[in-house]
């Protein structure tokens, strides 16, 4: 009997993770497809600006 409690919580572990692991892949390629069409965009002199010290100033 404890054997098989051990098999059944391994197997809903497994599939929990990849529940988790599938979800992070979705994420992942929306970011990356959403870069790609412009929508995110890295925007550099305001990521300078931001690990610059002293007052924070955004236009």
């Amino acid at each position: 009997m404890t054997g098989m409690l051990f098999l059944i919580g391994f197997v809903v572990l497994l599939a929990n993770l990849g529940i988790v692991a599938l979800a992070m892949w979705v994420g992942y390629r929306l970011v990356v497809s959403a870069i790609k069409r412009g929508i995110l965009e890295a925007d550099q002199e305001r990521a300078r600006l931001a690990m610059r010290p002293g007052p924070r100033q955004f236009y």
